[in-house]
Formats: structure tokens, sequence, C-alpha cells
């Protein structure tokens, strides 16, 4: 059963009845507890303060940005539903950062967006909005997989692959994208129960990866090659376990 949003309240107007300034990250446990009851298939949802004409849920998953700001502008409670929302933000950037390493610039936004509501900088109203704000960008990064025509996975590869400072033609990106695309099914094998705990194993894997990076453009120097395979080699390390289990299959390894 999800729980009671007046507990979210409670909780939030206790926090506002202290002295010091709200700091998100002190309550963060409190508040994870509560948002751990919540989530479903669905998603994490805030219910509108009325019943009417406004649809009822909002799911913070596929946002509807126009009710959720109906709901912020009705309720009484803009601080506890601000500071509620920002939590949920932090939960689902901390799950986009860590299906793809490039996308750490996400965390830091909203680190500094938090940190400059908690020193005072920003009203609450402007906190929301900018939070309103920084989850479209949020849901456009979580969309470009499919605009790219890949998977999360496979765009995980594609955006360490592109190399600051390396111009490619339209046609060289699709080339790139392609040895992307190829990258899962190209290390799999390789991916042998405890690989990491190898070294035969690991060089292997290590080796299946500059196989598949020697068909990058030829924008691509030597230098640029070489930090590409270790780059490349330590996001999988980081997010594949063997056997089929990663971060994008069967959650974390036991």
């Amino acid at each position: 059963m999800a729980a009671d949003w007046g507990a979210l309240m409670d909780l939030a107007r206790a926090i506002r009845g202290l002295e010091k300034p709200v700091d998100i990250s002190a309550v963060m446990g409190a508040v994870e507890r509560i948002l751990d009851e919540s989530i479903d298939a669905a998603g994490y949802a805030i219910q509108e303060p009325t019943a009417t004409p406004y649809g009822g849920r909002i799911h913070l998953g596929t946002i509807d940005f126009d009710a959720l700001a109906r709901f912020f502008a009705k309720t009484k409670q803009k601080a506890a539903t601000a500071e509620t929302m920002a939590v949920a933000v932090q939960r689902r950037v901390e799950a986009v950062v860590r299906l793809n390493p490039t996308r750490t610039s996400l965390r830091e936004q909203l680190e500094r967006l938090i940190a400059n509501y908690n020193e005072g900088a920003h009203s609450t109203e402007e906190f929301f909005q900018e939070l309103l704000t920084f989850t479209k960008k949020l849901e456009a990064e979580e969309g470009r997989a499919e605009g790219e025509g890949l998977n999360q996975e496979q765009l995980a590869f594609y955006d360490l692959v592109l190399a600051p400072g390396v111009t490619l033609s339209t046609r060289n990106r699709e080339v790139t994208k392609k040895i992307a695309r190829d990258l899962p099914r190209k290390i799999v094998k390789k991916l042998v129960i405890d690989w990491r705990k190898s070294q035969r194993a690991r060089a292997a894997v290590k080796a299946a990866i500059k196989d598949a990076l020697d068909a990058l453009p030829e924008a691509y120097g030597p230098e640029q090659y070489e930090k590409l395979v270790e780059t490349v080699y330590e996001h999988v390390f980081e997010s594949y376990w063997g056997e089929g289990r990663s971060k994008y299959v069967q959650g974390e390894p036991t």
C-alpha cells in the first residue's frame, strides 16, 4: 500500500519547525523510507490535493508538468511538496547516472540546485520551478536513447566513445553508433562468472574491447584510442559481473 501523503507533510512540517534552515540531506533517510513504501510498478506518485478535474495522480516517472504545477499552486504545503519532490528527483538522477557514467553532470546540477535552496538563495516557489525545469531536462535525457536508436546499455557505450575533441561526420557518427550497438554482444562471451577476479579473464575482456574499438573512424588518433580502451574497460568492470548479470540485467550482484 502506498504511504500516506500526510506522513510526508507531517515530517516536512516538523523539519521546518526547527530553527536552522531546512537541509534536505538531514531528512533523506526518513523520507526515503516513506518513499520506498510508495514505489510500485507505476512509480512514485503525488496525489493532487482534491479529487477533481485534474486527474488525480502525478507520476514522477512520466510527469504531467501541468498537473504538478496545479498541485503546487493549490497546496498550502509548498515547502513540503518542493522538498519531497527534490528527494524523488534525486533518486531518479541516481538511477540514470548509475546506467550511464557520462551523466554525472546531472547529479552535480541537482546538488547545486538543492545547495542553493538550503542556503536561502531561492524561495520555495523558485526552487520548485527550477526542479520542474531540471526534471524536464532529465526526462529528455532518459528519452535520448530511443532517439538515437539505442537502448540504455548501448547509449552508455556510445556516450563514452564520443571522445571530447573528436569531430565526426554524420557517416562516422553512424559508424561509432554501430560500434556502441555491437559492444555488449562482443564482450558478453568473455564475461564469465567472477571474471573480474581472474587476470586471464580480464585480459580477454580488454582484448574484446580493443577489437571492437579497432573499427573507430580515423578521426580517433592512437592516443585517443588507447584512452578509450581504458575508459570503456573501466565501465565494463564497474557494470558487468558475469553470466549475464549487470547493471542492465538482474540488478546488483550479491
